[in-house]
């Protein structure tokens, strides 16, 4: 195996459409996903609209308890509580 670059990383290559190859890294694209999904399902519009639903289950990920750093990774960022008290989906029907 050739090193990478000049610290010796290797580069180790996977086959196309691995993902579980990588489980840990992907798993939070992977609950990212699927909670647009539900997002656009529930506010009956289609996939369209993918890249206006994005930032609203980044933003609940990223302001939810991770266990495995026993914080929310807006706490670890901000150093403040998130705010989760007004909670509406802008994709919501009224």
């Amino acid at each position: 195996m050739k090193p990478y670059n000049k610290k010796a990383f290797p580069m180790e290559t996977t086959g196309p459409v691995t993902s579980a190859q990588n489980g840990l890294a992907e798993r939070p694209y992977k609950t990212i996903k699927n909670t647009m999904r539900c997002l656009l399902y529930s506010a009956s519009l289609g996939s369209f609209f993918l890249v206006d639903a994005l930032p609203q289950p980044v933003w609940l990920y990223n302001g939810t308890w991770h266990n495995s750093i026993e914080s929310t990774p807006y706490t670890l960022w901000t150093g403040k509580k998130p705010q989760l008290h007004n909670i509406s989906s802008p994709l919501a029907p009224n």
